[in-house]
């Protein structure tokens, strides 16, 4: 079977954002999950992620529409944008970085690795909504363990500071 748990981070606001996917089988599995209480339409906003395990972790936004499978990651249908942290070079102890952009229908997401802009992702051929929310997902192969913690508060963007402009 597939497990999965919550336990609390942060430095000065705690809440419950570390996240461990843990496959006890041979399975591959893939476990997404949504910040959907956090939806932005316009403006600039940022999240970031810290990398414990990294054994297939996939950041993004994603909008209604984005159905999450045991198959389907993050950044995988036409209802969500994302990269995954091999993607960008990320490997445990890394902090990855995702911020959106959203002018009307002019939409740009951009991810960062410990404070570097290594990649932009701008998809002009379709518009895939326009209320955004953050999302991650998490990959196991057989008995292996992922793991990441959500990072919102700026006194815990010490190794990926929050960018010029952009709002936790």
């Amino acid at each position: 079977g597939t497990a999965w748990f919550v336990e609390e981070c942060g430095t000065n606001d705690l809440f419950a954002g570390r996240i461990y996917l843990i496959s006890e089988n041979a399975e591959q599995f893939c476990g997404t999950f949504l910040l959907d209480d956090v939806r932005v339409n316009e403006g600039k906003w940022f999240f970031a992620v810290r990398l414990l395990e990294n054994s297939g972790v996939q950041i993004g936004w994603a909008t209604d529409g984005f159905q999450p499978s045991r198959n389907v990651a993050i950044g995988q249908d036409e209802f969500s944008s994302a990269l995954s942290a091999d993607e960008l070079g990320a490997a445990p102890g890394d902090v990855c970085g995702c911020g959106i952009e959203i002018d009307g229908k002019v939409v740009k997401i951009s991810f960062w690795l410990n404070g570097r802009l290594p990649r932009t992702a701008f998809k002009p051929e379709r518009t895939i909504g326009s209320t955004f929310f953050p999302g991650v997902t998490l990959k196991v192969n057989a008995f292996s363990i992922s793991c990441c913690e959500w990072i919102f508060s700026p006194d815990d963007l010490r190794d990926c500071p929050l960018p010029n402009g952009f709002k936790p």
